[in-house]
């Protein structure tokens, strides 16, 4: 860990994680921004990709992620990555690619299918 921050009431994440990006950049050269699923909000991404970096996180899946998850494994589909623009507000758009992996670590019977694959959404394929 690099540095920790107070949330103060208020507070966007869009502040938080400029906050933290000016800390870590005192600190080191930044070339992907690992984060928790809580910070895939679309303005969050923008920024972290204006001040030049690339960023991985896990997603949460919502009922779209879950179709795509439920029809790779009726397909037999191990991997795939989908391109896809996150908007922004008036006319902008944000491009990012969603990454569906298997589960290293998958044994035993399970009633949703899409629960045998995690989601990525990444600055790059």
């Amino acid at each position: 860990m690099l540095d920790a921050r107070p949330v103060r009431k208020g507070d966007t994440l869009v502040e938080i994680v400029t906050d933290l990006l000016e800390s870590a950049e005192d600190l080191i050269q930044i070339e992907r921004v690992l984060m928790d699923r809580e910070f895939d909000s679309q303005h969050v991404l923008e920024r972290i990709v204006e001040r030049g970096y690339e960023y991985l996180l896990p997603k949460r899946k919502q009922t779209s992620k879950k179709a795509v998850a439920g029809r790779m494994e009726n397909h037999g589909v191990e991997t795939t990555v989908n391109k896809r623009m996150l908007h922004l507000g008036k006319n902008e758009w944000h491009e990012t690619h969603l990454l569906y992996l298997p589960k290293r670590e998958f044994s035993g019977q399970i009633e949703e299918s899409h629960e045998r694959y995690v989601v990525f959404m990444s600055s790059g394929p």
